[in-house]
């Protein structure tokens, strides 16, 4: 089967606060930054943690599905033109 380095979603930025009050989170941003990939999928949305070390990988991943898609719009809408056209 064919490769194709695509996948839907988003990746997204996440901090966290680990809860003592002493911590410098308390007070700023938090901990992190960690990643997430998140998709809808059946009404929710899901996500997933991505390892620092892949989230140049998904990112592009995740712009190759957008482009894609766009394409597929762009098809879509030409050939509804043309199947109208002929009436």
């Amino acid at each position: 089967m064919a490769h194709l380095d695509a996948i839907e979603g988003h990746v997204v930025e996440n901090y966290r606060r680990c809860g003592k009050p002493e911590c410098h989170c308390a007070t700023g941003r938090g901990h992190g930054p960690y990643y997430l990939l998140t998709w809808s999928e059946d009404g929710r949305t899901r996500s997933h943690h991505i390892p620092r070390d892949k989230v140049a990988q998904v990112k592009a991943m995740t712009e190759h599905y957008r482009r894609a898609r766009e394409a597929l719009r762009k098809i879509g809408r030409y050939n509804r033109r043309l199947v109208l056209e002929d009436r």
